[in-house]
């Protein structure tokens, strides 16, 4: 097991996951649950935050 999966493990473990239990099993769970609504917010959320990049990079250039 390479450093990374033991951190991973770590993050999961301080986050309250049951040993064995991955983020993507929670996220199809939560898919199931909400059904079209959690695509509404898959879309929302990255369309926010590209947003805020392309906000950032151009107050950074001074564009905006």
């Amino acid at each position: 097991m390479n450093l990374l999966s033991k951190l991973y493990d770590v993050f999961l473990w301080f986050f309250g996951f049951i040993p064995g239990e991955k983020i993507t099993f929670m996220l199809r769970r939560q898919k199931e649950r909400l059904g079209k609504a959690w695509w509404v917010m898959v879309i929302t959320s990255a369309i926010a935050g590209n947003g805020l990049l392309l906000w950032l990079i151009l107050h950074i250039l001074g564009i905006w």
